[in-house]
C-alpha cells in the first residue's frame, strides 16, 4: 500500500511550547499548519512539566538587568543576539501570547491584585517570574492545547516521527534542483508510529522544535519522546547549521544523582533554586 503524501504551507516538528506556539502564531497569520507530535496526543510533552515560572521583563531598565544575568549565568559563553532578543522581546511574546491570546491564570500579588505576583529564580537578581503556582508549564501547556486544537488552519498529526529531512539536494527527482547553490529543505520524511509507514510530508517551511537535549543526559530529565526525532536534527546540523551544545546547556537540580543512578525518584526537585 502507498504511504500517503501530505503538504502544508508549514510543517512543525515537535509539539511543546515552542512548537505549538510556532503554530499558532502562523494559523493565525493565514498559513495552513502540520504539526507532528510522536504522542498519542497533544499531552505528555515536557514543557507541561517545567515547575517554575516564565520570564516577564517589561521594561528597559529591567531587560538591561535581565541580559546581564544571562551572562553572568552563561559565564559570557552567550550568543549575544540571542540574548539581546531575548531580554528586550521575551517579555512582549509572554504578553501578546499567554496573556493576551490564550489568558494563562498567572497568579495575582495577594495585596495588589490589579499586578502580578513576581517571583525570584535561581539566576536572576530580580523578582520577575510570572507563575501558576508551581505548575507553570502544565497551565500554559493546557491553554495552548486547547487553542491548537481549535484552529482551522492547524492539522494535527499524531504518532509521528520525523526520520529524515527531504531536501533538494539529497531527494530532488528534477536534476537542475542538485545545481543549484543552496540547498533547501522542502519537508521530512516521518514515520507512522500507528501504520509504521514512512510518509513524506512535503512544506514550503519547515520547523524543528524537537527539544529533546535532555535525552543527552545520563539521567532523562523529562518524557521518554523527550529526544531528538530520529536523525532529522542531526542532518539539519550539518546541512543548514542547526546545532546543539549540551556542553553548555543548564542541568536543572533535579538531574544530579545520589547513591544510585539508577533510580529517578531520588533526585532533587527544581524548586531547590527557587526563592524560599
Amino acid at each position: 500500500m502507498e504511504s500517503p503524501r501530505y503538504y502544508s504551507h508549514v510543517l512543525i516538528i515537535g509539539s511543546g511550547l515552542a512548537g505549538c506556539s510556532a503554530a499558532l502564531t502562523l494559523a493565525d497569520q493565514g498559513c495552513e499548519v502540520s504539526l507532528l507530535t510522536p504522542l498519542e496526543s497533544l499531552d505528555g510533552g515536557n514543557s507541561e512539566r517545567a515547575q517554575g515560572g516564565i520570564v516577564f521583563s517589561a521594561n528597559r531598565e529591567d531587560q538591561r538587568a535581565l541580559e546581564k544575568d544571562m551572562y553572568i549565568a552563561g559565564h559570557r559563553y552567550n550568543f549575544g543576539k540571542a540574548v539581546r532578543y531575548l531580554a528586550t522581546q521575551g517579555g512582549e511574546a509572554v504578553q501578546n501570547m499567554l496573556v493576551d491570546r490564550l489568558h494563562v491564570p498567572f497568579d495575582r500579588n495577594p495585596e495588589l491584585p490589579d499586578r502580578w505576583d513576581f517571583t525570584l529564580e535561581g539566576g536572576h537578581s530580580a523578582p520577575r517570574i510570572v507563575h501558576c503556582a508551581d505548575y507553570t508549564g502544565k497551565a500554559i501547556m493546557e491553554a495552548l492545547h486547547v487553542a491548537v486544537l481549535q484552529h482551522p488552519r492547524v492539522r494535527v498529526l499524531a504518532q509521528r516521527s520525523a526520520v529524515d529531512l527531504i531536501t533538494t539536494e539529497h531527494h530532488a527527482t528534477i536534476a537542475s534542483y542538485r545545481y543549484h547553490l543552496r540547498n533547501q529543505c522542502v519537508g521530512a520524511y516521518v514515520l507512522n508510529n500507528k501504520t509504521l509507514q514512512v510518509e513524506p510530508h512535503l512544506a514550503d517551511l519547515t520547523v524543528l522544535a524537537t527539544g529533546g537535549v535532555s535525552a543527552f543526559h545520563q539521567l532523562p530529565l523529562g518524557h521518554r519522546y523527550g529526544h531528538f526525532h530520529g536523525p532529522a536534527c542531526g542532518r539539519a546540523d550539518h546541512q543548514y547549521g542547526v546545532r546543539a551544545i549540551p556542553s553548555y546547556c543548564v542541568v536543572p537540580p533535579g538531574s544530579a544523582p545520589f547513591s544510585d543512578y539508577r533510580s529517578h525518584a531520588r533526585r532533587r526537585g527544581s524548586a531547590d533554586q527557587h526563592e524560599g
